[in-house]
């Protein structure tokens, strides 16, 4: 699997980065002519923060990110990453940790949610699951860069030190002994798992839940994107507290 990059695109993510973190912002690639109204304020904008700016084609944009809805704009950010022990030091009332979110589009999604209401600090694996690509940043539209990042090598260990420092691992989960999220009371502290959409958590993963929940549905379709569903949650989650 690849690393994570330090390359973000689109006009929505650099314009949400620009205006929340500009100093994250290291240099800016784009398109050497044919731009329009709103390109030109956002370079305008990229030129008063005295942000180096390059230009280019469109092809060496696709490059550099292996996708072509860049719109133009591709740049290099510096991305921090805070280690578990450093996120727990700041005791926030919630984390999200996913597990096994391979794809992109719903990685983008769930931080955009997370960004939206205000989680503390997002787990994933470094090496099962999807790593933070552009195409992840745009999909986020910025929340990959405000969100605070924690990489790890092994989350069983993770949920692990998580629950003896305060922490309750609630995991979003369809079987039996889940209880309805509107019938769960949610503690002042709690990290929140989520699985893929095919597989759920990780059996060992599974066996350190303090809490299954499940939201309940009322239409004939009986399940919501991962995505989807994680806003449902957070949201739900942050009206509780």
């Amino acid at each position: 699997m690849k690393k994570d990059s330090n390359l973000i695109m689109g006009i929505n993510t650099l314009t949400e980065i620009l205006n929340s973190c500009p100093e994250k912002i290291l240099e800016v690639y784009t398109l050497k002519k044919s731009l329009k109204d709103r390109k030109e304020d956002l370079i305008r904008s990229i030129e008063k923060e005295n942000i180096p700016i390059h230009y280019t084609d469109k092809k060496k944009l696709m490059d550099k990110v292996g996708s072509d809805s860049h719109q133009g704009f591709v740049a290099k950010v510096r991305r921090d990453y805070l280690t578990l022990k450093e996120a727990i030091e700041k005791d926030p009332p919630m984390l999200l940790l996913l597990d096994q979110i391979y794809d992109p589009h719903n990685f983008g999604a769930i931080l955009r949610a997370a960004e939206c209401f205000l989680i503390g600090g997002l787990i994933y694996s470094k090496n099962k699951g999807c790593p933070v690509t552009p195409v992840v940043t745009k999909v986020s539209s910025g929340a990959s860069e405000l969100v605070p990042l924690i990489r790890v090598s092994n989350l069983n260990d993770s949920l692990i030190k998580l629950q003896k420092s305060g922490y309750t691992v609630v995991i979003a989960d369809c079987s039996e002994d889940a209880k309805s999220i509107y019938e769960y009371e949610v503690p002042e502290k709690m990290v929140f798992v989520l699985g893929s959409e095919e597989k759920g958590v990780q059996p060992l993963v599974k066996k350190r839940a303090d809490a299954l929940v499940y939201l309940p549905m009322k239409g004939k379709i009986d399940s919501l994107n991962v995505s989807q569903a994680a806003a449902c949650f957070l949201s739900y989650f942050q009206q509780a507290h």
